[in-house]
């Protein structure tokens, strides 16, 4: 007998073999598929499934569920059960740091529903480690109520682009500075360099916008990417004008409601 998404009960089953198989390799659609397949209506079904497998030895399998945690968290509004959020918060100790990454970003797409794992990204965020420590930081942003000053300290650090060991980490700084708006609008000056390197140019303009409101580094890149005479940039720099449109749009509306 089929249930409402006229899943057969043999793809519950058989769940945790389809796992296996996706999860190496994962393409870029991996994650979309499964939870297409289910979508929020069965996930509590498929649940204890998942459970069980963040208890794997296999770390892909566990990276590949952390992922669809974190889309569902992202489209359904109601989150995860506490039961998912600890499970969550224990892959933190997880010896693979790509595990323990996408661990970092289910939590901080959970938001303040994800406060029990603070003390835990806290000690990431001090920890060796730049690539989970700007990873922290971000999701740190998403699950506190208010973003700590030694969370702004470590990103504008970030930002540092003549520390060849951190420049690779600049642009999710920038995305995670944008996050706060106006409030961190002292790392701006932090930002402008990266309009420079054609590697962290985007997040730092679309940061600075979304932190000032200065539209001119973002219409210049567009503008860049739309002449460029490589077909894929100005795809890109098509794109990108769509997004800016819907910023501005969002940004008259917010306008006119207090006007």
């Amino acid at each position: 007998m089929e249930n409402d998404k006229g899943l057969e009960p043999s793809f519950f089953r058989d769940l945790k073999e389809l796992i296996r198989i996706m999860a190496d390799p994962v393409t870029p659609h991996t994650v979309n598929e499964i939870w297409c397949r289910f979508g929020p209506d069965c996930f509590s079904e498929c649940l204890p499934t998942f459970l069980s497998i963040l208890k794997s030895p296999v770390a892909a399998e566990v990276s590949l569920v952390l992922n669809i945690f974190e889309m569902q968290a992202e489209r359904i509004s109601k989150g995860l059960s506490t039961k998912a959020k600890v499970a969550v918060v224990n892959c933190l100790d997880h010896e693979e740091r790509y595990v323990v990454s996408a661990a970092i970003s289910c939590l901080g797409a959970l938001g303040r529903s994800a406060d029990l794992a603070v003390d835990r990204l806290r000690e990431i965020l001090v920890a060796n480690d730049a690539l989970l420590s700007t990873r922290a930081a971000s999701a740190l942003i998403d699950v506190e109520a208010q973003a700590a000053e030694d969370v702004f300290a470590l990103l504008i650090q970030r930002l540092d682009v003549s520390q060849p060991l951190l420049a690779s980490y600049a642009s999710e700084a920038s995305e995670a500075l944008a996050k706060l708006g106006s409030r961190a609008e002292a790392a701006v000056p932090a930002l402008r360099p990266l309009l420079l390197d054609s590697l962290t140019r985007e997040p730092a303009a679309m940061a600075i916008f979304k932190i000032v409101g200065d539209i001119e580094p973002l219409e210049t890149l567009v503008a860049d990417r739309c002449q460029s005479s490589d077909f894929v940039e100005r795809m890109a720099g098509y794109e990108l004008s769509g997004e800016v449109a819907e910023l501005l749009r969002g940004q008259n509306a917010l306008h006119d409601d207090y006007s």
